[in-house]
């Protein structure tokens, strides 16, 4: 009898977990498509913010920033695009906010700066895997912090 719950949570398990591998938890990036008419932005937040360290002034201790970033796309396929290549379009963010300096993270302009070049790299990196060329319209830096 004591067995009967330990079995019952294994199955479930079991279960969803089978579940999630043919697709029945749902396509995360189905929540964010529209009608192909539609060419309105669609917003894909990348999720969890991202943090990275930059250098200060004195070169003796790192700065740290937190950026929330919300990318845009004017299609589905390009949705789909940005959400199967996440991994490697935040370690490209990751790459560029690290390589800031203390006088860029302040400033306002160099920060636009960075958002459009990021912008440029990001859709160069989706074509290079596969992804069509207008999948990326921009970067929003819907929040920014440092320290």
């Amino acid at each position: 009898m004591k067995r009967l719950p330990l079995v019952l949570c294994l199955a479930l398990s079991l279960a969803s977990g089978a579940a999630l591998a043919s697709g029945g938890g749902g396509n995360e990036a189905a929540k964010f498509h529209k009608s192909e008419e539609d060419v309105s932005l669609r917003f894909v937040p990348m999720e969890p913010n991202l943090i990275a360290n930059f250098q200060r002034k004195d070169g003796k201790k790192l700065g740290v920033l937190q950026a929330q970033i919300q990318l845009t796309s004017k299609t589905n396929a390009g949705v789909d695009a940005i959400f199967a290549n996440m991994p490697l379009l935040r370690d490209k963010m990751l790459s560029l906010l690290s390589a800031m300096t203390e006088e860029q993270v302040a400033d306002l302009k160099a920060r636009e700066a960075l958002r459009k070049s990021a912008a440029a790299e990001l859709r160069k990196l989706i074509v290079e895997v596969g992804g069509p060329e207008d999948a990326l319209e921009g970067i929003l830096f819907t929040g920014f912090m440092f320290q």
